[in-house]
Order: structure tokens, then C-alpha cells, then sequence
């Protein structure tokens, strides 16, 4: 077992007082000179005045754009005026002092910036509007600061040789710039959303101008973790005093994927106790899957900033009770009891929606007017389009994106669509849907083979084993007779683990690139269309029609000719496309464990469906099968332990600390 990495502690960056020796002192006690792992930090003190708060501070750095105080903010102006004057002498008077306290030192040093967005969503153009109205000044802006901040870093690196700089970007705003809930001059109306692309490039531009570890914090409830993830950014600094099972799902999905985390867990009033800290971290970890043991980049921060406290509220907030001195101790550091794996198996599944076609014709040619029809399905119409446009931006970008698009359009359309259609002209279509559960058990497997550090637990190893006897219950290799046709039914089994690989795929190498909306899902159905065109054109060629068999179906006598198609177009407008677009947001909003539990209803209703409106029967010995493979499907993807289990254990942690 590899021994956990020691967890940190920091600050967010604002600081009570009017002091900035007293500040810069206090954070370089309790950070370097205390018993704790801390990472320092130079603090803003807005107690002192216009050009200490964030914002000032930031408009100060602006290269070649000049600022001024006004009675609404700070606005651009043609010539600066007394106050940024003031700003610079402030900001002087902060690496003065920084560059004494810290003589000689060697290790981390964060200084923190007002991110571009948080800017432009504050700072005035000279007729009174928001910056972010502009799109041309809103990016003139974002130049201008990186400028700005890259010569902050490299004063900071001259003052203190040996320290290696960390730079934070404060976006506490970013939320409100993405929903488009800002208001304008006026009051009467609200700034446009900016398309989540724009945000994400921008963020990456400003990442991009420091050489060194960055952060990019966001104590915002609802700070879009995905997309602040694909700012590139070496940590992510959100607000988990509150955080839902789903946000700390996309946590772990963070730290999984390489990316620190500084935890929020700290009320800023110095109220929460190491005991509330620590299962804090732990339950949301555990109940997100991740085994502490595997959690490295880990920095323990208040929620916020701290300017609220009185001056002598930091050292009691570090003290006795609380922290971010006593949380980063090595009392963090789990023992070997404690840092036990836990089962670390995230899946996400989506419903497969049966239908039932003459068995003479063959189902390739279902299955790709179904991907046709789905990929369609999220960006018809300009009213669809537009809500595109909000919710999700553009189609993703990059090579490298649309290479692992490629691979979970194969396992998660061509491949079960292909599958599932030609099972059902050997099988009946409830033992097709007895195979979509395959797919918890598939993603056992998947996980342990593609998802760095997850760890599987023996009880989810047992339940793999019997839910494949399960399975063989069901085939029923005893027998020629009885059993169903092993050909079929193995088609439809292959079918649902597709989905546990796609999924398990998509969250390993497109979790940072998921911006939420529309354009995940439509990229993905876009992908399995295109290569669902080679799969349909080589079954024609098996056919004795040739290619011709592509367009030859005709509809049994007694059937209308209408029927079909309007079976197809309701499996891949509802089944497939409208589908996709709600699993999306249910794993996004609830997390994939969640997410997945709809793989528990998908062979409940074929085998329904099936007896009740096709007349269909299963056999004892199937009837048997399913319900092994079904109880070890909800044990695969079971929680580790319940809610109250978690809670005692933490409280027991906590006692022997």
C-alpha cells in the first residue's frame, strides 16, 4: 500500500487588519515557522482602502490601460488618476514588507490575482458598462493583466530568490459571467452569457503565462469544477463546507485526473473543528469512491478569505480549535487502518430503448438511422441551437479530443446499437435486455484497467464472479434444447459491457473536457454516425443483395409501411438522442455512481415489456439467471457503506486523534 501524500494547508489570500507587516508576519508564522506542512502566502488587506481589495490590486497591474476610481468601481479611463497611483504605492508597500519577512526562505509562495473574468465582470468601460459587454475589451483586458501579473510574479521572484511562486486566480465571479445573470448599467437587463469555450480558452491563456504550480479558485456554491479543470491549472481552490455527493464525485474525478485540490472546508468564522474538518474530507472522499491512500495534491483552505475576522481572529482560527496550521499537521495523514483502499468504481450507463422489427430483416440498418437520428436530435432547429449555444458552447476541439470521442462513440453507439439489433433476430428482445447487465460488471473490470489509482474491493470481485454464473444460468450451456442461442444472447451481453467501457473511457480521458450542455452528447453521437456509415456499408457486403441491401427493406404484409420508420425515429430521437442528453446531465448534476443506477431498470422493463405486450416467455433456468445477474449488478454498484457507517467512522478517527 503506498502511503498517502501529507496534506497541506494554505489561505484563500484576503486578510483582516490594517497592518501589512502584521499580515505578512502572522501568514509566515503559522504557514512556515508553525508544526504544520503550509504553503505562504502574500495576503491582501481591502481593510486599508480603494487598490488593497482584489479588484484594485489587479487594475493596478494592467499594462497600458489606465484606471480610476469612481463612485460605481473602478472604470478604464483615458489617463490614471490619484487612486491608481495609490494602488501602486500600496502594492510596493506589500513586496517591501514580503521581501523582509521572507529573507532567506526557500519553498512555496502564492500570491493571488483577480482572474480575467472576475475582472471583466467588475471593471467599468468609460460609459458606465461592464468590460464583459465588449468582447474585443474583454479580451484586450485578459492581455493586458497577464502582462501585468507576469511582471508581479517576476518582482516577487526577485525580492525572494528561493522561493517557487504560486499563482492563484480569484474567479469568484465566474459563475454569474457564465449564467448570464449580471446586471447591466442600468439595472433593467443582464450582461449575455459568454459561451463556456470563450471562458475555458481565455482561463487557459491566463494559466498558460506563469511557468510555474497554479490555482485557479472559486468559492462560488456552483464554481463549474469541469471547466475550471480545463483551464489546465495545476490545482482547483473551491468552497466544500456544503458540498453535495455530486460535487465531490467531480472532486475525486479532479484529483483522479492529476489536478490538486485546495479544500474549502474551513468556515471563514473559525467555527469548524479539526473533528469536522477531518470527516468532512473523509466522507466526501469515500462516499465519492476515492481511497485517501491515493489522494495526492490535497491542500486544506478556508472557505474564503478571511477579511471578514477581527485582526486576531487568523491566530485563533489556526489554533486550538481549528485551522489551517492544526488541519495540515501530520494528523492528516491517515494510519494504515485508516487508509485502507476503498472501492473505487464510477460508472455511468445510459437507458437502451428496445424495439422489435420483423426478425427476418437485418438490424444494421436500424442501427444507424438510430445514431443518425440521435446525433440530430440535440442541435435541430435555431431554438435548439441557441440553447446549445448556452448551456454548452461549441462542438470540442482538438485532435486529441475528437481521437477519444472516437473510442467512446464505438463503445457507446456503434458498437451495443450494431449488437443489440442483431441479437434481436436470434433472441428475444427481454434477453436482450437481460444483457444491458452486463454493464456494472463490465465496469468492474473496466475500472481497474484504465483508472489510475481506483482500487475495486472484494466484495464488488465476488459479485462480478456470481454475476457471471449468472449469466451461464441464464445460456444454460447444459442444454441444446432450452437455452437460449448462445450467439444472441452473447451479442447482447457484449452490448451492455460496451457501455460500462465507453463510460469508464469517457470519465478517464474527456472528463476535463465535458463543458456541460449539449456538445458532449452531440460529439459523442456524431462519432458512432460516422462510423456506423464503414459498419453498415460491410454487412451489405455479407448480404446476397450486396450493397443494394441498404436500401432493399420492405415491411411484412400485415405490417403498415409507416410503422417502422416510426419505430426507428422514436428510438433515435427519444431512445438515443433525448436519451443522451438527459444522461449527461443526470451523471454531471448527480455524479456517474448515481447516474448508473439506471442500469438496474433497463432489463427490468425489456423483461416486462417483453411478456406483457410481445407475448414472450423466459425459462425457469433464465428467470433464475436474471435475478443473480441483476442482485450482482446492484452490488457492484452498491455505496461502500452507508451514510451513518461513514459518519461513525469519521467521529472514531477523530477520537484516537
Amino acid at each position: 500500500m503506498s502511503a498517502p501524500a501529507p496534506v497541506r494547508a494554505t489561505g484563500i489570500g484576503s486578510w483582516p487588519g490594517t497592518s501589512t507587516r502584521e499580515a505578512v508576519r502572522t501568514v509566515r508564522d503559522l504557514l512556515v515557522d508553525g508544526d504544520g506542512i503550509g504553503i505562504p502566502f502574500l495576503p491582501e488587506t481591502p481593510a486599508r482602502g480603494p487598490g488593497s481589495e482584489m479588484v484594485g490590486r489587479a487594475a493596478g497591474l494592467l499594462v497600458d490601460l489606465a484606471v480610476d476610481l469612481q463612485p460605481s468601481g473602478w472604470r478604464l479611463v483615458d489617463r490614471a488618476g490619484r487612486d491608481a497611483g495609490r494602488t501602486a504605492a500600496l502594492l510596493r508597500e506589500d513586496l517591501d514588507e514580503l521581501a523582509e519577512a521572507y529573507d532567506g526562505y526557500e519553498g512555496p509562495l502564492k500570491v493571488q490575482v483577480c482572474g480575467p473574468w472576475t475582472l471583466a465582470a467588475t471593471l467599468e468601460l468609460t460609459r458606465g458598462e461592464r468590460v464583459l459587454t465588449d468582447p474585443g475589451a474583454a479580451a484586450d483586458l485578459a492581455a493586458s493583466l497577464a502582462e501585468g501579473v507576469a511582471g508581479h510574479v517576476g518582482d516577487v521572484r526577485r525580492l525572494v530568490p528561493g522561493a517557487e511562486v504560486v499563482l492563484q486566480l480569484d474567479e469568484p465571479a465566474l459563475p454569474a459571467v457564465l449564467e448570464g445573470s449580471l446586471p447591466t448599467a442600468s439595472g433593467y437587463g443582464r450582461v449575455r452569457p459568454v459561451d463556456p469555450q470563450v471562458v475555458a480558452g481565455a482561463l487557459r491563456g491566463a494559466v498558460a503565462t506563469h511557468d510555474g504550480p497554479t490555482v485557479v479558485h472559486c468559492c462560488h456554491p456552483s464554481a463549474p469544477i469541469p471547466l475550471l479543470r480545463a483551464s489546465g491549472a495545476g490545482a482547483l481552490a473551491l468552497d466544500l463546507t456544503a458540498a453535495s455527493p455530486a460535487r465531490w464525485e467531480s472532486v475525486a474525478a479532479t484529483l483522479e485526473a492529476g489536478t490538486g485540490v485546495h479544500a474549502g472546508v474551513l468556515a471563514t468564522d473559525g467555527s469548524t473543528s479539526d473533528a469536522v474538518a477531518l470527516r468532512t474530507v473523509l466522507d466526501g472522499l469515500e462516499r465519492a469512491g476515492l481511497a485517501f491512500s491515493n489522494v495526492r495534491g490535497l491542500v486544506v483552505t478556508p472557505a474564503c478569505g478571511l477579511a471578514g475576522l477581527t485582526p486576531e481572529g487568523p491566530a485563533a482560527f489556526s489554533g486550538r480549535r481549528s485551522t489551517p496550521r492544526a488541519v495540515s499537521s501530520r494528523k492528516w495523514v491517515p494510519d494504515g487502518a485508516a487508509a485502507r483502499p476503498l472501492a473505487g468504481q464510477v460508472r455511468r450507463a445510459r437507458p437502451h430503448l428496445g424495439v422489435e422489427l420483423p426478425a427476418h430483416e437485418g438490424r444494421p440498418r436500424v442501427a444507424r438511422p438510430r445514431a443518425d437520428l440521435g446525433a440530430a436530435h440535440p442541435h435541430r432547429g435555431p431554438r435548439r441551437r441557441r440553447a446549445a449555444r448556452r448551456r454548452g458552447g461549441r462542438l470540442p476541439n482538438g485532435s486529441r479530443t475528437w481521437g477519444h470521442l472516437l473510442v467512446c462513440g464505438f463503445f457507446l453507439a456503434t458498437l451495443p446499437f450494431t449488437l443489440f439489433a442483431l441479437s434481436e433476430t436470434r433472441i428475444a428482445s427481454a434477453l436482450a435486455g437481460i444483457g444491458n447487465a452486463a454493464t456494472p460488471i463490465a465496469t468492474v473490470l473496466a475500472t481497474i484497467a484504465i483508472l489510475p489509482g481506483a482500487r475495486v474491493t472484494g466484495r464488488r470481485l465476488v459479485a462480478v464472479g456470481v454475476g457471471f454464473v449468472g449469466v451461464v444460468t441464464i445460456m444454460q450451456p447444459w442444454t441444446t434444447t432450452e437455452g437460449p442461442d448462445l450467439v444472441g444472447f452473447s451479442m447482447a451481453l457484449a452490448g451492455g459491457a460496451s457501455y460500462g467501457l465507453g463510460w469508464t473511457y469517457n470519465r478517464r480521458f474527456l472528463a476535463g473536457a465535458d463543458l456541460g450542455g449539449l456538445a458532449m452528447p452531440t460529439a459523442t453521437l456524431l462519432t458512432g454516425l460516422g462510423l456506423m456509415v464503414p459498419v453498415t456499408i460491410g454487412w451489405a457486403a455479407t448480404t446476397p443483395q450486396g450493397l443494394s441491401a441498404i436500401t432493399a427493406y420492405r415491411p411484412a404484409t400485415d405490417v403498415p409501411g409507416w410503422l417502422p420508420l416510426a419505430c426507428v425515429l422514436a428510438l433515435g430521437v427519444v431512445g438515443t438522442g433525448f436519451a443522451y442528453v438527459l444522461q449527461f446531465d443526470v451523471v454531471r448534476g448527480a455524479g456517474p455512481v448515481v447516474g448508473s443506477t439506471i442500469t438496474y431498470l433497463i432489463p427490468v422493463v425489456s423483461v416486462l415489456l417483453g411478456v406483457l405486450v410481445l407475448g414472450e416467455r423466459l425459462g425457469t433456468w433464465q428467470v433464475v439467471g436474471f435475478a443473480v445477474v441483476l442482485a450482482a449488478a446492484w452490488v457492484v454498484n452498491r455505496s461502500p457503506r452507508s451514510p451513518e457507517a461513514v459518519v461513525s467512522r469519521g467521529r472514531e478517527r477523530a477520537a484516537r486523534m
